[in-house]
Order: structure tokens, then sequence, then C-alpha cells
């Protein structure tokens, strides 16, 4: 399976694009929250700056490494919502938590896994977008995590 376009879209309201470096919890991200990698030091330099393009490319290409993540870590059939809820995930920690794997993996109920979804080690904004994704697996409606209480 591979994220959906309203996948995509889903993940961008709540990444927000930055053409030029900024630090979110002490991470170098660049564009739609790429992470920037060792070998990418030069976007570091004083004055660097992506074009929406660049931005745009350099978010595709880490959607689609999330999307194998999922894939490792999910062994039961999923829906196309429950996917991109969970590539959204794996988007934000750049893995899929052990508890998540093992609640999905064991077969509970839909509603099981939205509340451990909703529990995933995150405060603030997270706290909104852990919502929006277990919402988003739930029912399948892809809204903007600023729309839930943290």
């Amino acid at each position: 399976m591979k994220p959906s376009k309203q996948c995509a879209d889903f993940i961008k309201l709540r990444e927000k694009c930055t053409l030029y470096v900024i630090k979110v919890g002490g991470i170098n991200t660049i564009g739609w929250g790429h992470t920037i990698l060792k070998s990418e030091s030069h976007m570091l330099n004083k004055g660097f700056r992506l074009t929406q393009k660049q931005a745009d490319d350099l978010f595709y290409n880490d959607l689609c490494k999330h999307s194998p993540i999922v894939d490792k870590a999910i062994k039961v059939p999923l829906n196309q919502h429950q996917y991109d809820a969970l590539v959204s995930i794996a988007f934000n920690f750049g893995h899929i938590k052990t508890q998540l794997a093992k609640v999905l993996n064991m077969g509970f109920p839909a509603k099981s896994v939205a509340e451990t979804i909703i529990a995933l080690n995150s405060s603030g904004f997270l706290k909104k977008s852990r919502k929006a994704d277990a919402h988003l697996f739930l029912t399948g409606q892809y809204i903007d995590p600023q729309k839930f209480k943290a």
C-alpha cells in the first residue's frame, strides 16, 4: 500500500512549509518537516533557502521513506485511511512505536488502537496531531490537527 494524496495533504496541515532551516525540538528541519541529515549539512549554511519545488520534492521523498516503516511494523490488513494515519505517525516519529505495533498486530479493536495513538509520547501541538491521527484511523476523516484540543 502507498500513502494517499489525502495523507500527504494531512501531514502538510501539521508540518507547514519553511524554505529555510528552523530548529524544532533541537532538530534542524527545512521544508515540510524534513530533518536535515549529515549529508545535507550544506543546508545549514547561512542564507540557504529551498525553492518551493525542492521543499515539495524533499517531502515526497520523505513520505516514500516512511511507507516501508509501516509495512515492516504492521502485519495485519489495513484500509487506506488507517494506513495513512500510521504513515503520518511514522513521518513524525521516524518509526512506529512498539506498543502501537503490538496493539495492531494482536488484533485489538480500532478504538483501542486509537486510544494507543493518543497516548503516544507527545504533548502540546503533537498531542493535537495524535488526536487527529487517531480520528483518521477510526473514521477516515482527514481533519486539521488544529481543530482538536491538546
